[in-house]
């Protein structure tokens, strides 16, 4: 998933706020290699790339929702009754190598946290490496979560600029071939919505 290449990772400090301060309507900036803000007409199922590249998906269960956003006027709701996910084919700009960010907004249906179980993964790649920062969320809000890896290949997840869970180093290349949005796997979807994911 990859959404900005940034030239370092944020802090959850003073740079923290540069990871989602965008213009409207597109993005110029040609390490963001996808931009999804969310914008359409109630129950539309298609899903636009604001990004430079400007890239469609192969398929999309999820739509826009009128009725909750964080900007704008609508964002994406992703339904696990439905099973709801967007898939993007095998392209040369979901390989992330050295400093990444990948962020989004997102709320959500329900309110049963366990901060043993809940979180937040970043799973990756052919054999799906995965790391899970944990985190609970008690309320429906929305939230900006931002997942960051710097120059020492240090991987970090933040809320609302709060760091969460443990460090992670991977120094790995991560090649992956669809790029799949709303599922972690074939079974645990997502349940909520997303706006302006980058």
């Amino acid at each position: 998933a990859v959404a900005l290449k940034a030239q370092s990772a944020p802090s959850a400090t003073a740079d923290y706020a540069k990871l989602y301060a965008t213009g409207a309507g597109t993005s110029t900036d040609p390490n963001v290699k996808l931009l999804l803000l969310g914008e359409g007409s109630d129950g539309a199922s298609t899903i636009t790339d604001s990004s430079t590249g400007g890239k469609s998906p192969s398929s999309a269960t999820a739509e826009t929702d009128t009725a909750q956003y964080k900007f704008g006027s609508s964002s994406i709701l992703f339904e696990r009754d439905n099973s709801d996910k967007i898939t993007y084919a095998d392209h040369a700009d979901w390989d992330l190598d050295g400093e990444f960010s990948i962020d989004f907004w997102t709320g959500l249906y329900y309110t049963n946290a366990d901060a043993n179980t809940d979180g937040w993964e970043f799973a990756y790649g052919g054999s799906m490496t995965r790391i899970m920062f944990a985190d609970a969320i008690s309320d429906t809000n929305w939230h900006h979560v931002a997942i960051t890896r710097d120059s020492s290949d240090v991987i970090r997840c933040y809320r609302d600029g709060a760091k969460k869970g443990s460090n992670a180093t991977q120094a790995s290349t991560y090649a992956c071939t669809d790029l799949v949005f709303g599922v972690n796997g074939s079974s645990d979807y997502h349940d909520g919505w997303v706006d302006e994911f980058r």
